[in-house]
């Protein structure tokens, strides 16, 4: 980059702070020139941010900053809500107006937002009001029994209330992570209500998503030539443009996929003929296995034997697409427990017929003008509705139990979960469900400790559950049971062993690079990068068949 005389964002604030402090005449012509600043937002600062502000300001002591550190959710991106402390220390000729009037929320929702963040500790001591009292009906808590029973919920309850304000754009669900959304965005796609993925890419579209489908889909319809086209070079094997024409000529007359790649041979390169044989006799095989195997576990055999996960865990930052992959086997499990006595492939092939698992339902929800919005909390920030339904309000989900040994990471979770629940103007839900289907795992789940603080906020809510938490403790975790196992220290690692993690507790390694292994966490619904020689992790090892 610096051959080439290119800078890119840390560069530009880093270049521009050893500008200032380097050369003092060109720090005094910029303090000089901004006489007035304001900064928005300011608990979203970083470090590096505040110290150039605090060189503009520091002649002219100009400096209006206006902020909220019951705000700040982007410690991930390096924002520091300890500024807010910093300017009273570096600027003690201050003066403070604190602007907690809302605008926004009825009264018995900020109520109970503000039960939640008076939890925190490293804040200011605010409380929002309103002028606006609102009535006992503006907060809903429910725990459902699974998280089908809460998208019903959900979506039964946007149905129920669309009949009065007839305007979807009213709506709005928020959820913590984006495994969460698949629920609902299936549920919503079967009662045809009109939807937008608000700073995000829908479930059913993601790339791995179309990619996977596209595989599933060959092997079941060895015609599919639109899926073989999309899937053929994913991994890269080699294939261009012009055999995919060689191929199209042929099948012009063939009429046949697979018997055309037998036909092709004299029209390609011999690296180019093998590479296609190859490929259909794997689909060929994995199709044999579908007959074979659950479904849960011919995927896996599917993302092994396609070389598709190994081509992830080889790229940069692609812990979030492996985490999408593993989720799509709740969809199978799904169908591997529907009671019906089919076959995998039966199954499979309900599920596309139904466009369940497929596209084609999706751009009916392109960009509509009036809309459900599902948004994650981080994107929802600046954003109100009428009606919020906050989702996935599980311990160990949110807050995850990776932040539950940690009061930085637990306080800013609540901070997240305080400006999800101040999106809503007129009526809040906030939902949890008993058992919870993520990564191929049914795990039993209590209400989050964020809906219990929340909950003691309203005066006239009273719930059975709640008083039975308020007596267990609202840091209980889940018990995740290691059944029968003993451990063993060597690193001899491999695809689908379990290992345990000191904090993170029982996972299933779904890849391998080097000695970097892809975790899955029971506990934690996450997948993460370690080094699997590290002391902290172990194998175990399975004994017996229960």
């Amino acid at each position: 980059m610096q051959s080439n005389n290119l800078l890119d964002f840390d560069d530009l604030l880093l270049k521009t702070y050893e500008l200032f402090t380097s050369f003092p005449k060109v720090l005094s012509k910029y303090q000089q020139r901004y006489t007035y600043i304001l900064v928005d937002e300011f608990q979203d600062t970083n470090m590096i941010q505040y110290n150039i502000l605090k060189l503009l300001a520091e002649k002219s002591r100009n400096l209006f900053v206006v902020g909220d550190d019951d705000q700040s959710i982007y410690a991930f991106r390096g924002a520091d809500y300890t500024n807010i402390k910093k300017f009273r220390i570096d600027f003690p000729d201050h003066k403070q107006f604190y602007l907690t009037q809302n605008y926004r929320s009825t009264q018995v929702i900020l109520d109970g937002c503000n039960s939640l963040i008076k939890n925190n500790v490293n804040r200011e001591d605010t409380k929002l009001w309103s002028n606006n009292p609102g009535t006992n009906e503006d907060c809903i808590i429910r725990q459902l029994r699974n998280h089908l029973e809460e998208a019903d919920f959900v979506v039964g309850e946007i149905v129920r209330l669309y009949k009065d304000c007839k305007s979807y754009n009213d709506f709005a669900i928020i959820y913590r992570s984006t495994p969460l959304l698949r629920n609902f965005e299936l549920r919503l796609i079967q009662e045809n209500i009109p939807y937008r993925i608000y700073g995000g890419v829908s479930y059913l579209r993601r790339k791995e998503i179309k990619d996977i489908v596209c595989y599933l889909s060959l092997i079941i319809d060895h015609n599919d030539i639109f899926s073989f086209k999309r899937i053929i070079n994913v991994p890269r094997r080699g294939i261009g443009d012009k055999t995919l024409v060689e191929i199209d000529k042929l099948l012009l007359e063939e009429k046949d996929l697979f018997k055309t790649i037998e036909k092709v041979k004299d029209k390609i390169s011999p690296a180019r003929y093998r590479a296609l044989a190859d490929f259909k006799t794997m689909i060929e095989e994995l199709s044999q296995k579908l007959d074979e195997l659950s479904l849960v576990d011919f995927y896996d055999e599917v993302l092994d034997k396609t070389g598709y996960l190994q081509m992830l865990i080889e790229e940069e930052d692609t812990e979030e697409r492996i985490t999408n992959l593993m989720e799509f086997k709740s969809i199978l499990h799904q169908l591997d427990n529907d009671g019906q006595i089919a076959t995998s492939r039966e199954k499979l092939q309900a599920a596309f017929d139904e466009a369940m698992l497929s596209e084609e339902q999706t751009p009916l929800h392109k960009d509509p003008k009036d809309a459900v919005t599902l948004t994650t909390v981080h994107s929802a920030k600046g954003l109100e509705f009428r009606y919020v339904f906050f989702v996935g309000l599980d311990e160990g989900v949110f807050p995850s139990y990776g932040s539950m040994d940690d009061d930085e990471a637990l306080e800013e979770e609540r901070r997240v979960a305080y400006v999800g629940m101040t999106r809503a103007k007129e009526k809040l839900y906030l939902t949890s469900a008993r058992e919870r289907l993520l990564y191929g795992y049914t795990n039993i789940y209590r209400p989050s400790r964020f809906v219990l603080e929340f909950a003691r906020g309203l005066k006239h809510f009273q719930n059975d559950w709640l008083d039975e938490e308020e007596k267990e403790g609202k840091t209980k975790e889940v018990e995740v049971k290691v059944k029968q196992t003993t451990i063993r220290n060597d690193t001899d690692y491999k695809v689908g062993d379990k290992i345990l993690h000191k904090v993170y507790g029982e996972g299933t390694i779904v890849g391998i690079n080097n000695q970097i292994g892809f975790v899955v966490f029971v506990k934690d619904q996450k997948v993460a990068k370690f080094d699997l020689t590290h002391p902290s992790i172990t194998k175990l090892e399975k004994k017996g068949t229960n």
